[in-house]
């Protein structure tokens, strides 16, 4: 198996972008998921890492935009 195949695509077939074109299910950017058959190793645990981020303040971001609702 060779490094590129040891990062499949963190997608979990959950696509659904939010308002900053962050998808919901695996919490990459639009640009990113467009990008990564292209990325590079090193990006793409770049990318996992800031999909990880991002996915711990998921629930801020909901309870933000709630917030904002009322």
């Amino acid at each position: 198996m060779d490094l590129q195949q040891q990062f499949e695509s963190p997608c979990i077939r959950q696509c659904t972008l939010d308002g900053d074109d962050i998808c919901v299910g695996c919490f990459r950017h639009i640009d990113e998921i467009c990008g990564w058959s292209d990325m590079d190793v090193a990006t793409k645990k770049k990318v996992l890492r800031h999909c990880e981020e991002r996915r711990k303040l998921a629930p801020i971001w909901k309870y933000e935009q709630l917030a904002s609702k009322n």
